[in-house]
């Protein structure tokens, strides 16, 4: 064994550890502050103080120590000088506007000198020597300290604080202009209602404040009880608000009366019509001659068919000198098959039928099973092919052909095969024919 080395090795150990332990005691609280040197002014409190002591508890950190910080849960406050309770620092919250001097204002600055101790400082307050517990303004001043309009009555006992300056007043601040007898705040010189607070003016004159008159502009009406508009000295319906005026008398209001100028004295029915008079549909012809007594757009029937002569008002006769019960495409024709269809347009005038173009269609398939275009050619089977020629019929692929000319019936991009090689004519499809005219097998380029 090297004695020398071990010795090294053991000489070096010592060193290190007692490094290790001068290290460890220069801070033992563990705030960075060494306690060695006098630094850490707390060195068994760990602390982050800086300004006033090193090293102490400091709650807020604002770096002054809990130990001489007077705010110690505000961090923007640590010192009050004048002990007033308001933080020396500016910038700070409750900052102090007179640091140097005790004082407890803190309406229009705080902690400076209030001699009256109503919240505004001396310098701002207007009456510094208000009472204990008084109400005051920004200024400082209680209501009986205040003569806002110079009568020589304070505003606590003035009844009228806003009288003209120069004008003389009584015990209550009022000058004889500005009574008040109903406290409606209208001069009673001016008030039309002295005595009612709730009235002081009547612009049409006619005995009814404008509050409550309902034609405050109106001189001959002020109430309107069923509220239509209509004042109840006008209405002859005041409790109805549906209707108000009756212009011939004779009970039956304007807005549903058919004969409004009937003659006085007549007698008439509910709507409004003597024996003469009645129009019920208001078209100008009188029921009695009114062949449409209650469509305003017919009046006449010629033929007698039940259809109007005026072509352009409801149900129209297109053919008004014939007798005639069509529906459809023109009324009022001919329909032989009464089917609803005039006979002049009727493709199957002699056969009933509920198509547009009035012949039968058995199959109910939309294509006729006779007529003039687009026949049934499978009129005792429902189909919708309208392709080829061939209408009405199965088309089980919906491509338009029929499937009894369909070579592919389940494929709707493909239909015909002129040589009948199972290749189809349609050309761009994988199966197309190349040689449509010739029966082939071949699918090899």
């Amino acid at each position: 064994m090297n004695f020398k080395r071990y010795a090294a090795f053991l000489l070096s150990a010592v060193l290190m550890l007692n490094m290790m332990m001068t290290v460890q005691a220069a801070d033992s609280d563990g705030d960075s502050f060494d306690d060695d040197n006098g630094e850490d002014d707390c060195p068994n409190d760990y602390g982050t103080s800086y300004i006033d002591l090193s090293g102490c508890p400091d709650f807020d950190g604002d770096g002054t120590s809990d130990l001489n910080d007077m705010y110690p849960n505000d961090p923007s406050q640590s010192s009050d000088a004048d002990g007033d309770g308001y933080g020396d620092n500016p910038l700070g919250s409750s900052a102090d506007a007179c640091p140097t001097i005790a004082g407890v204002s803190y309406v229009d600055r705080k902690g400076c000198p209030d001699s009256d101790s109503d919240g505004v400082s001396n310098w701002n307050d207007l009456c510094p020597l208000t009472g204990v517990g008084a109400v005051v303004d920004s200024n400082g001043c209680a209501e009986y300290e205040k003569d806002t309009d110079s009568d020589g009555v304070t505003d606590d006992s003035d009844l009228c604080p806003e009288t003209e300056i120069g004008n003389a007043v009584d015990s209550n601040g009022c000058a004889a202009n500005q009574y008040d007898a109903d406290g409606d705040g209208v001069p009673d010189m001016m008030d039309a209602f002295p005595m009612d607070p709730y009235e002081s003016v009547d612009t049409d004159g006619d005995g009814y404040g404008d509050n409550s008159d309902a034609f405050p502009e109106d001189v001959f009406e002020w109430v309107d009880s069923d509220g239509d508009g209509v004042g109840d000295n006008s209405d002859v319906f005041p409790a109805d608000a549906s209707y108000s005026f009756d212009a011939d008398s004779d009970g039956v209001a304007d807005l549903r009366d058919y004969c409004p100028d009937t003659p006085i004295g007549n007698l008439v029915d509910g709507t409004g019509c003597s024996g003469g008079q009645k129009d019920s549909d208001g078209d100008g012809y009188n029921d009695a001659v009114d062949a449409f007594p209650l469509d305003i757009d017919q009046h006449s029937d010629s033929d007698g068919d039940g259809f109007g002569d005026n072509i352009l008002g409801n149900f129209g006769d297109d053919c008004p000198l014939q007798v005639g019960t069509s529906t459809v495409g023109l009324t009022g024709c001919p329909d032989a098959d009464g089917d609803g269809m005039a006979d002049l347009i009727d493709q199957c005038p002699t056969e009933a039928s509920n198509l547009s173009l009035g012949c039968p269609d058995i199959d109910d398939d939309g294509f006729l099973d006779y007529g003039k275009t687009r026949v049934d050619s499978c009129s005792l089977e429902s189909g919708t092919s309208d392709r080829g020629g061939v209408y009405g019929c199965i088309d089980s692929d919906g491509d338009g052909w029929a499937d009894i000319i369909d070579s592919f019936d389940n494929d709707d991009e493909a239909w015909g095969d002129g040589d009948g090689d199972g290749f189809t004519d349609q050309s761009g499809l994988n199966y197309s024919d190349d040689c449509p005219s010739s029966k082939g097998n071949s699918t090899i380029y």
